[in-house]
């Protein structure tokens, strides 16, 4: 089981348990009524808090996932299946001079 399975699980978790406490409290006012009221609103919001947290690093951790599992090759560099032929070509050698035999008409 990795990290990121682990977190979507707790965050479906804690958004699960808010949802139950809303449910318990406004759906059965006359049994919620023995509990406090404060309780249960503080219990409810942390149970959204946690998992709006769990779910935030869970799309963070596959955002991350995603960008260093996706092929990238360094910018202003050839292809490479491109034919990488550097053989050495006398036409295109620029840095020799030309023989005064080759000057003279």
């Amino acid at each position: 089981m990795n990290v990121r399975l682990l977190r979507l699980s707790g965050a479906i978790f804690f958004l699960l348990c808010g949802v139950g406490l809303l449910v318990f409290r406004y759906g059965l006012p006359e049994v919620a009524a023995r509990f406090d009221p404060l309780r249960l609103a503080l219990g409810t919001g942390l149970a959204f808090l946690l998992a709006g947290w769990n779910f935030a690093k869970w799309y963070a951790s596959l955002v991350w996932y995603r960008q260093r599992t996706t092929p990238r090759r360094p910018p202003l560099q050839p292809q490479p299946t491109s034919d990488d032929d550097r053989r050495y070509h006398p036409e295109f050698d620029f840095h020799k001079l030309p023989d005064a035999k080759e000057r003279a008409p």
